[in-house]
This record gives C-alpha cells, structure tokens and sequence, in this order.
C-alpha cells in the first residue's frame, strides 16, 4: 500500500470519527503531521534495523554494511515516496 493510499484513508478515517468534513487547512494540518508521524517513525526503525544487522553479521563486516547500505537505501526510497504526498 502507498503512503499517499495510507495517509488518505488516515485522514478519512479522523474524518469519520469527528463526525464532519474538514476544512482545507485543517486536512493539510492533519496530513501534515501523518507524514511527520511516518517519517519519524521511518527513521526510527531503519536505525534499529541497522544496528541490529551490524550486531548479527559482526563476524562478517562486510555483510553487515551491505545489509545496512541497503535499509539506508530503502529508508531513502521510503521517504522519497512520503515526500511526494506534498
């Protein structure tokens, strides 16, 4: 599922409970703070993949690094995608 897809359904979903629509400024507020929310919550977890691929593959460092360049490279991607909800 997208980010965008994520992010919409979010929105309708807040929408829904308070029972309402919102204003313009109010959904650009709330999606606002989902993409904030997705990417804090993105960075947290790459960075505990990544130290937990370090720790798993110490006797082969390389490995390691490759493993971690690719959560980074995912993480990249992954935010790139939340980027272009603006």
């Amino acid at each position: 599922m997208s980010l965008d897809k994520i992010a919409k359904q979010t929105l309708s979903s807040i929408e829904k409970s308070l029972g309402g629509e919102l204003s313009d400024e109010q959904r650009k507020a709330i999606t606002d703070a989902i993409r904030q929310s997705l990417s804090d919550t993105l960075d947290h977890s790459g960075k505990r993949y990544q130290k937990v691929a370090k720790a798993y593959c110490e006797p082969d460092a390389d490995l390691a690094h490759k493993i971690a360049d690719e959560i980074r490279r995912a993480n990249v991607a992954l935010k790139a995608n939340l980027e272009s909800l603006r």
